[in-house]
Order: structure tokens, then C-alpha cells, then sequence
């Protein structure tokens, strides 16, 4: 018993320690310690039975509301069920008390899986509606039970918090407007009872709830009387401008647990972007300062993160700098700035990964002892996020940081926007449009625009016909088709179409508006004389080749008529390139005009691809063996074609190469660098994302590896399927995949795919690019003759998929998915 009490002790501290924090290896942690004492204890303590399941219960539901495996809310519906079934003869009093405590969290489970497993698009689920509405009976009878002994104070409070949450859910569902008023009025009873002595996370919810609440009454009487007299005399408009006022307040409470100010904030924004665009667009505008304390504190939150931590907490903050630049420019703001809150908002996790893996820069111009004693600071925290030390330990060592950044942060417009080098200035952002504009699309489903860097300045066109949810549900049919392994030609036909329409909407949309802004115009001269420009898509866009968007190749109307194309991740690794010597191209010895290649091939790779981290093995089929891949010979030959090995080198061809070879092949002094092998894309946690060579299984060659590599080439070329693939929805934002690694880590271009090719058009594919690379010279920039080459080669494809069944316009599924990484 004493083992188990301490055992016990422990999961508590774990559990206290993941609410403050929001460490889910804690949560885990005090999970797998209850589970144990849980099957060491006798059925017939009732007592302990009880209690334990109900410690676990709250455990299972944080953890499905992370990761919305429905095997964890099932568990914790069956938990908590035997919680109530198992409790100690008490008086009365203490016993109403336990029960209204035990009654809530069943409640909880039963509705919140109702509300985040039925689907909206389908019937709903009889089963899990039956539990809602047992979830709704179990919240009155708790708020009963407690009002029948005149119990008052905290258990109250959460009673009726509790039911005002069942109430809100309960109008959403049938839209009777009185259960919404009832939910107000005992969220106000909630807030009148909140003193000072309360904690902080006890009052910020009292105030949000209500807020969100207040805020779907206002939304009620938008889409009831949309007339926009009506509702500024209505006492709904008031609510709006309360609404945003509770939750300035709530933003103002200071909290340890770090990720309250970020969730308040997205919360806000999923409740009011179902209204009309115009009053969306408006609410959007009056929160643009929370959003900038919002990108502040995710900074802070993934920079004292562990690794599998800061993917948890992108995912939830998913859009934050999209929204800040677009709350920014609805104020008519200077779009330098909507620019900066973008740059800071997203690729968020690979930017701390640059600071966290060697890449210790100073984006301040301290003295150099204060800057040795910063970077020490730095190292330290990176060593301690990786060794997983204690929290408090890691936000010691920020605030230190922290310190030394404030001391020395710069005067002006650009002062809040240091958090991470490289530092982003006007000067240097205006320096990156010299040799042809960088577009910045912001996507968001409240406004986009387009951020237009010229040397001549920083503008931004608005996008009115890019709506997000439209392009995001399209994007789900095309995604699903281009992952599926099996019975892939059934799927083909409506994959083609299906791109198609994509391509032209995103013409329609988003390019042609942007080319017209820019005046790049129709061209029929020689490429080698067309404007460049650098695509920087964000969200879901950053999933499609902006390039090959138009109306079919066929036509005048498309962008592979008007520009060449270059793309980047962020900002961030383009100024990183900029300032970079080794990434001009202007270090490497030349070999009759045209440098040397080395060529690092996989026929045969062992095993297969592994389950991501976060799969549900019951919903998770074994992945399909790794296939043989005969085409790197033919690539290799290519290569050879038109580089020849040179006489200084010993193997012609690196054959299954393990990947402490492949390393050393990176830091050698090769112009090229061509990769045939298998990619793996982790979704969950892009970092873990692989090229499989020889020995992939014990020394995998990840995304996270890379980002501790010194590149000093000027092209990698990588033929392996996903490789610029920004993987699932709430993580497109970090653009963290193989072919911006190998761009982060130094190499001046990369070339990498966007889906699967197939091996026919692969091969097609090389053979012009290479072709076109090593027959081209001049005054121009290696990045440059990369970009041309890869728009050769695509077009060249291109012309040789147009057929009566794709009405000439071409087969974008083989022809489209290459792009090239780089600018300059």
C-alpha cells in the first residue's frame, strides 16, 4: 500500500504538472502510472476503484481531446462510469458533493464525444446523440442536487459553469435561442461569483465562457436579421463589443500555464468566422493587438518546448500568424508589418529548430561578451529541451534569454519582430525583391492577400475571391487520391479532373491577380529574358504547385506563359541564403562550365515505412512493404549523360549508401547533389521525416538531422515521392519538410516534389532538366538556370500528356508536381 501511495503521489505531480504546462509526455507519464496501481487493485475496494478511475477518466479525456482517438474517449466514458459506480458510505453533504464531481466529468466525456466524433457532413450517430443527451440530464441533476442542500462556492460554480456549457451545445444543436440566453445568464451568475482569491485559469475561464457565449448570441442575431439597422439597435450589438472586452480582460491575467493566452485567442476567432465576411472580417480587425500578444506567447511556449510538444501546440495555434496579417491589413496597416506578423506566426517550429540545432545567431549586434554569455544561454536551453529537463528549468533559462533580447532589441518599427534570426528589416526584406518579386499568399477564411516584396518596396494586393474553406475541402478529395497506394488507376481519372479544377481555381483566384498586380504579362520569347518570381504559399495553398496553376497548358492563361518560378518555406531561410557567401554559387571550382555531380542511388530498401507516432492502431493499417525502385539506374545514367564522373573521384555512383555516407557526400564540395530513393512523411511530426537509405531503420536521415548539417552545394536534387509535401492540415503552416530542410541547411536550390511521380515521367522529367542545366550558361545566377531548367523540363512534359481525354490541357498528376526551392 505505501508503494502504491507514492506511486499515486507521483501520477498526481504528473497530472499537476501537465495542466500547468502542457507537457503531454506528463500526461502520458501519470496515464501509464495509473493504469498500473488501477490492475494491482482489488474489485472490492470500491473506494480506491472509485477514486482511480476517476484520476484516470480526467486523464483519458485530456488525452482524446489531443488526439481524438476515439478508443481514449471510450475509456474514459467507461472509467468514469465506474466512478460512479464505486464510492464510500459518506454523509449526505459529502456525498452529493463527490457525485455532482463524478456526474460532471462522465457528462463531459459523453458530450464533448458527441460533439467532436459525430460528423457534421453525415446523419448523425444515434448512439452518440443518445449520450449527449444524457450528458445534458446528468449537468441539471448536478446543478439540482447541489441547490436541494444549498451547497454553495467552488462546486456550485463548476456546476452550473458546466451546465451553461451543456445549454450552448444543446442551442447549436436545436437553435432554440432561450437555452442560449439561460447559458448567458448563469455564465454572468459564474463571473459575479470570481474574486481576486480565485486562480487564474479558474477566472480567464469564467470570462471566456462567457465571451464565447455573448459572442454566439451576437452571430444569432446577424444571421436572423442581417438587415444592419436592426442589429445595432438590438441588444445583441452590445454583446460583440462586452465579448471582446472579456476577453482583453481574460488576456491580462497572468497564468504559468502557457498556452491559455494562444487557445483563448484561437477560440475567439472559431466562433466568429461562421458569421457573414463583413462583420468576420470586422471582429477580425478589432483583435489584431491579442493576436500579436498571441504570436508572442507561442514563440515562447515553442521555444521552452519539448520536440513532440511543439507540434501539439503549432496544431492548436494552426493559422495564428495568418490571421495577424490579415487582421493587420483590415486595419489598413503598413504591409511590412502584416508581413513581419506572418513571418513570426508561422514555420514557427523549423525556425527554433535553426536556433535550437548549432545555428546560434545574434540578430542583435550585442558586444561580444554579452553576446557569448547569450548564445551560452541558447546552447543551454537547447540542450535542455533535448535532454526533456523540467519545465521551470527551461523557463528560467528563457526568461535569461529573454532578458539579454529586451536589453539590446531594436528601436522602431522592427522591434517586435526579433524574436528570431535572422532579424527581419525593411532594408533587408526589400534587398531579397532585387531580382524579381517574392509573393507571400496569405490564405486565411476571413480575408487573404497577397504580400508583394519589390526592391522598390513592400505592398499587398487583397484576394476577395479566395475563399479558404473551398480550397481546403477541394484539397482533402486531392490529397486522399494522392497518397492511395492501392488501385491507383481507378482513382486517376478523377485525380486529373479534380487537379484541374484546382489549378484553374488558383488561376482565377490567386495567380492571375498577382501577375496582373505585378505586370507579368504574356510572354513568347526566350525564358532565359522572363521575370522570376518566389511563391511563398501558406496553409493548405502551400500544398500546390502555384507554377502550373492556370486554365490547362494549352492556353494563354496560366502561369507557366508569364514567369519562372522559384519557391521558399518563410522568409526566414531567404534571408538565411542572402546572407550566406557559401550559397552564391561563386565558391565552387568549375569543370568545364558546369561543375561536378555525385549521385546517391537506393534500388532496394529493406522493411517497410513506419506507423506515425500518433496513429490508432486500430484504425491504422500495417504500411505496405517499401517497392523497388529500377528507375534510380536510369536516373543515374541521366546524370552521367550530361556530368561525367570526374577523374578525382573514386565511385562513380554511390550504390546503398548508408547515411553516414549520404553525410559525407552533403559536406563534400559537389556543384550537384542527385538523391533517388524512398521519402517517408511523418504528419504528425514533420521532423521525423526520412530518406531511406541503406540502414534507415537504426539511422534514419530526418528532417531534424538536417537541421544540424552544414550543406555547401549548389543544387540537391531529390527524387523521392512527397519530398516537398507539407503534410497534414494543421501543420502546413511550418512548411517543415525534406526539401526545405536541405534548403535550410545551406544548399542554394533543392528541387523536390509536391506527390508521387511516377517513374515513365520521372525519367522524362531528368533527362530535359539535366539536359537544359548543363547546355545553359551565362550572366545569370546558378538558382536562376535551376529555376529555367525545371520550367523547361515541365513544360516539356507538359506538352507530352495533352490528349483528346484531358481536352489538350494536359495531365497535371505527372507534369506538375517538381518545384524549385531557392531565390537569388
Amino acid at each position: 500500500m505505501k508503494r502504491q501511495k507514492l506511486d499515486e503521489e507521483a501520477a498526481d505531480g504528473a497530472l499537476e504538472e501537465f495542466r500547468k504546462t502542457n507537457q503531454f509526455d506528463k500526461l502520458e507519464e501519470a496515464l501509464d502510472i495509473l493504469g498500473d496501481i488501477i490492475f494491482e487493485t482489488s474489485e472490492d475496494d470500491t473506494e480506491e476503484v472509485g477514486r482511480l478511475s476517476y484520476k484516470y477518466a480526467e486523464g483519458l479525456l485530456a488525452r482524446f481531446e489531443r488526439g481524438k482517438h476515439p478508443s481514449d474517449i471510450r475509456n474514459a466514458i467507461n472509467f468514469a462510469n465506474v466512478s460512479m459506480e464505486n464510492y464510500p458510505d459518506l454523509p449526505n453533504r459529502e456525498k452529493v458533493l463527490l457525485l455532482a464531481k463524478r456526474r460532471e466529468l462522465l457528462s463531459q466525456c459523453l458530450i464533448i464525444q458527441e460533439a467532436l466524433l459525430n460528423d457534421e457532413d453525415s446523419e448523425p450517430d444515434s448512439e452518440l446523440l443518445a449520450g449527449f443527451l444524457q450528458g445534458c440530464e446528468l449537468a441539471d441533476k448536478s446543478v439540482d442536487s447541489l441547490t436541494e442542500l444549498g451547497i454553495d462556492g467552488g462546486p456550485y460554480i463548476e456546476a452550473i459553469s458546466h451546465k451553461a456549457f451543456c445549454l450552448r451545445l444543446r442551442w447549436e444543436k436545436d437553435n432554440r435561442y432561450p437555452d442560449l440566453e439561460e447559458c448567458i445568464k448563469l455564465s454572468r451568475e459564474v463571473r459575479s461569483r470570481m474574486t481576486e482569491e480565485c486562480e487564474a485559469e479558474t477566472r480567464i475561464k469564467a470570462l471566456t465562457n462567457l465571451a464565447f457565449y455573448l459572442q454566439s448570441a451576437y452571430g444569432h442575431r446577424i444571421l436572423k436579421t442581417p438587415e444592419l439597422e436592426d442589429i445595432r439597435t438590438s441588444k445583441e450589438a452590445d454583446y460583440k463589443d462586452e465579448a471582446l472586452r472579456l476577453v482583453r480582460l481574460a488576456n491580462e491575467i497572468y497564468t504559468e500555464r502557457p498556452t491559455t493566452k494562444i487557445e483563448t485567442i484561437m477560440a475567439y476567432i472559431e466562433n466568429f468566422k461562421k458569421f457573414p465576411k463583413e462583420h468576420s472580417r470586422s471582429m477580425l480587425g478589432e483583435i489584431y493587438e491579442l493576436l500579436r500578444v498571441g504570436i508572442s506567447a507561442l514563440g515562447d511556449i515553442m521555444r521552452t518546448s519539448l520536440i513532440f510538444d511543439q507540434y501539439d501546440h503549432v496544431s492548436q495555434a494552426y493559422g495564428v500568424g495568418r490571421y495577424a496579417a490579415a487582421a493587420a491589413l483590415e486595419r489598413n496597416l503598413d504591409p511590412f508589418i502584416a508581413l513581419c506578423l506572418l513571418e513570426e506566426g508561422r514555420n514557427v517550429a523549423a525556425s527554433v529548430a535553426a536556433d535550437g540545432y548549432g545555428n546560434h545567431e545574434d540578430p542583435f549586434g550585442m558586444p561580444e561578451t554579452v553576446r557569448q554569455s547569450y548564445i551560452q544561454a541558447k546552447r543551454e536551453l537547447s540542450s535542455a529541451i533535448r535532454e526533456k529537463t523540467d519545465y521551470k528549468t527551461r523557463k528560467d533559462l528563457l526568461d535569461e534569454i529573454k532578458l539579454f533580447e529586451a536589453r539590446y532589441k531594436p528601436a522602431g518599427e522592427e522591434a517586435d519582430f526579433a524574436s528570431f534570426a535572422p532579424k527581419i528589416s525593411r532594408e533587408s526584406i526589400q534587398k531579397l525583391g532585387s531580382t524579381g518579386p517574392v509573393i507571400l499568399i496569405n490564405i486565411t477564411d476571413i480575408r487573404s492577400d497577397a504580400i508583394v516584396i519589390q526592391e522598390d518596396g513592400v505592398s499587398s494586393l487583397h484576394l476577395p475571391q479566395l475563399d479558404e474553406e473551398a480550397i481546403s475541402r477541394l484539397s482533402w478529395e486531392i490529397q486522399h487520391r494522392l497518397a492511395q497506394e492501392e488501385n491507383p488507376e481507378e482513382l486517376y481519372a478523377g485525380l486529373q479532373n479534380q487537379l484541374l479544377e484546382m489549378l484553374e481555381r488558383l488561376w482565377r483566384t490567386v495567380t492571375k491577380p498577382i501577375l496582373d498586380y505585378i505586370g507579368c504579362l504574356w510572354r513568347d520569347d526566350e525564358i532565359r529574358n522572363w521575370p522570376q518570381v518566389c511563391w511563398i504559399p501558406t496553409g493548405v495553398l502551400s500544398l500546390y504547385p502555384m507554377h502550373a496553376s492556370g486554365l490547362g497548358i494549352n492556353k494563354k492563361g496560366n502561369v507557366m506563359n508569364r514567369v519562372i518560378s522559384t519557391y521558399a518555406p518563410s522568409l526566414k531561410p531567404l534571408l538565411r541564403a542572402q546572407n550566406n557567401t557559401a550559397c552564391s554559387g561563386n565558391n565552387f571550382p568549375e569543370v568545364d562550365g558546369h561543375g561536378t555531380a555525385a549521385i546517391l542511388a537506393m534500388i532496394d530498401t529493406i522493411g517497410a515505412p513506419p506507423k506515425p507516432l500518433t496513429s490508432d492502431p486500430e484504425n491504422f493499417p500495417d504500411p505496405l512493404p517499401w517497392q523497388k525502385l529500377d528507375f534510380s539506374n536510369d536516373e543515374a545514367q541521366i546524370v552521367r549523360e550530361f556530368y561525367p564522373k570526374p577523374v578525382d573521384v573514386e565511385r562513380d555512383i554511390e550504390w546503398q549508401p548508408t547515411t553516414n555516407r549520404v553525410i559525407e557526400v552533403l559536406k563534400s564540395s559537389h556543384h550537384i547533389i542527385h538523391i533517388s530513393c524512398h521519402g517517408y512523411v511523418d504528419y504528425s511530426y514533420p521532423s521525423q521525416s526520412l530518406l531511406a537509405f541503406s540502414d534507415w531503420q537504426s539511422n534514419p536521415l530526418t528532417v531534424e538531422k538536417l537541421s544540424d548539417l552544414k550543406v555547401q552545394t549548389r543544387l540537391i536534387v531529390l527524387s523521392a515521392c512527397f519530398s516537398a509535401n507539407s503534410g497534414v492540415e494543421n501543420l502546413q503552416d511550418e512548411m517543415m519538410h525534406l526539401t526545405s530542410a536541405f534548403y535550410a541547411s545551406g544548399s542554394s536550390s533543392v528541387l523536390g516534389s509536391l506527390w508521387q511521380v511516377e517513374q515513365d515521367i520521372a525519367r522524362k522529367f531528368f533527362s530535359e532538366f539535366y539536359g537544359y542545366l548543363s547546355g545553359n550558361s551565362g550572366k545569370r545566377s546558378f538558382v536562376r538556370l535551376v529555376a529555367e531548367a525545371c520550367h523547361f523540363a515541365t513544360l516539356r512534359v507538359a506538352e507530352k500528356t495533352k490528349g483528346l481525354g484531358n481536352d489538350m490541357k494536359g495531365a497535371p498528376r505527372e507534369w506538375a508536381p517538381f518545384i524549385c526551392v531557392g531565390h537569388t
